[in-house]
């Protein structure tokens, strides 16, 4: 169980980086 949540936990945040990235891009752009 350990196992399956820490990979959650690590796909959780590595989306969020990316969600995070594009928005910086976003407001960088504009």
């Amino acid at each position: 169980m350990q196992r399956t949540w820490f990979e959650r936990m690590q796909i959780i945040i590595g989306l969020l980086i990316m969600v995070a990235l594009m928005f910086l891009m976003e407001l960088v752009s504009h």
